[in-house]
Formats: C-alpha cells, structure tokens, sequence
C-alpha cells in the first residue's frame, strides 16, 4: 500500500534553513522539574538557568510562511508565535535535552526532541489535517487514531532500515519517487531531502530506535542520545507527528 501524498522536496523535513536545501530536523528532552512520562511521550519544564535562544521559520507544505504558528517548549508556557513571515523566537533551557511542539489549528502538531545548543535557524513544514487524511488514505486511515502517533526518521543513505525498540507500529519508507508505501523495506534514494522512513499507528511514549540495513557508525541529528550504538531515542504523543534523524556511514 502507499500513501497518495506524494513528498517533494523538504517535505516531511524539517529544514535547517541556515543552510542551502534540506538538511535535518531539530528536537530535545526534559527540563529539570518537569511533569513528562514515558507513557505519553511527555517532557520536563523550564528548569531555569541559562537560556538558548532558537529562532523558527514555519511554513506549510504549498505556502511559503505561516503566520500565527504556536511554537511551545512541551508542556510549559514558554510559548511563542509567527509573525506574517512565519518567523518566530524562543528561549529554551542550555546545555540540555529540550522538547517543543510547533502547532496551528487545521494542521498536524509536530514533535521535536533534541539538546541545546543546537544553533542556527529551524525552519519546519506543517501539512493540514487534509494533506495527511490523503497521505494515509491507502492505509484505511490508521493515522491519526486516539492513542497512536507518527515518527518519521531522516538519513543521508539508500539501503538503510529503522528498527522501532519497545513498540510496534505500520513501518513505511518513501520510494524513488517520494511517495511512502509499505511495499519497500529500507530507504531507497541518495537525494537526502527524500532519504526516509519510519512508522504510523505507534503508541505514544518514549522509545529507542536502530538504524541497520547499510548505516554504520551514525552520528545523531535530530533526536535524543541512546547509549547503544546508531540508536536514538525519541517520543512519540498521541495525535502528534515525530521527527529524527542520524547521518551514517555506508557499510
């Protein structure tokens, strides 16, 4: 089965814009005093301290800037909105693993995990509740259901699967052609803004997963570390999609 949204050019990327094309995702992890659990993929609060300041472009998959995008660190109130540009500012927690969410109403909300700092200018693409219902229409609608997530993962390798440890989930990847079916079972192109995979209908909480296939020797992106090599932890939230990535080595 495929999905019919056929994946362009940065899309189901985020885009490190400071950059010439697309390049990785951005994410965190939890804040000291947060009130996050595994089980729904949550993360910790401020926490304090010293602060690294990110700035955000936001655009949807036809339009170049959305104004009015919400950009939260996960589960605070250290929030902040687009302008007309689609551009936004956000102090995060230094020196740390942070989370934060980038949602509008009529779009899918996206999850990013990483540790600051970071750097540089994120820009995300968000696609309507439309463009995503017609994504998974081959798949009878499996996503978004109550209690499952998306997590799709970024690479810079042909030949490369992504193994889901601790929870089961639709495995997809997208073909030559940009377009995410079932039907191949590693990643398919060199072009790295189409180098991708991952899985729907996943249960929301925090898990690891492994790089294999043709990667070796994988340095994290986007994403959470994992003390097991070409793994990384990421969380997965209930209607939410997830995005990671690692740049490998061929084997």
């Amino acid at each position: 089965m495929n999905f019919t949204l056929h994946l362009g050019l940065c899309s189901l990327v985020l885009l490190v814009a400071a950059t010439a094309g697309c390049d990785s995702e951005s994410g965190g992890v939890d804040g000291p005093g947060g009130n996050g659990t595994a089980e729904d993929g949550g993360t910790g609060g401020t926490g304090g301290g010293e602060t690294d300041a990110v700035v955000f472009e936001i655009r949807g998959m036809t339009e170049p800037g959305l104004e009015g995008v919400q950009i939260c660190e996960a589960d605070t109130t250290n929030c902040t909105t687009t302008d007309e540009n689609g551009s936004a500012g956000l102090e995060l927690p230094a020196n740390q693993e942070v989370l934060y969410v980038v949602s509008k109403d009529g779009y899918a909300p996206e999850l990013f995990a990483d540790e600051t700092p970071f750097g540089g200018l994120r820009a995300h693409v968000l696609f309507t509740n439309q463009e995503l219902d017609d994504a998974v229409a081959g798949f009878g609608s499996m996503w978004p259901h109550a209690g499952t997530g998306w997590a799709s993962f970024g690479v810079n390798l042909a030949g490369v699967t992504f193994q889901l440890m601790g929870a089961s989930g639709v495995q997809w990847y997208l073909n030559s052609e940009g377009v995410a079916t079932t039907e191949i079972d590693a990643t398919t192109t060199e072009a790295i803004a189409g180098v991708r995979g991952g899985f729907v209908e996943v249960t929301p909480g925090i898990f690891e997963v492994e790089y294999g296939g043709a990667a070796s020797n994988c340095t994290l992106g986007i994403g959470w570390p994992s003390e097991m090599p070409n793994r990384l932890r990421i969380p997965v939230r209930d209607g939410h999609i997830s995005y990671a990535s690692m740049a490998c080595d061929a084997q």
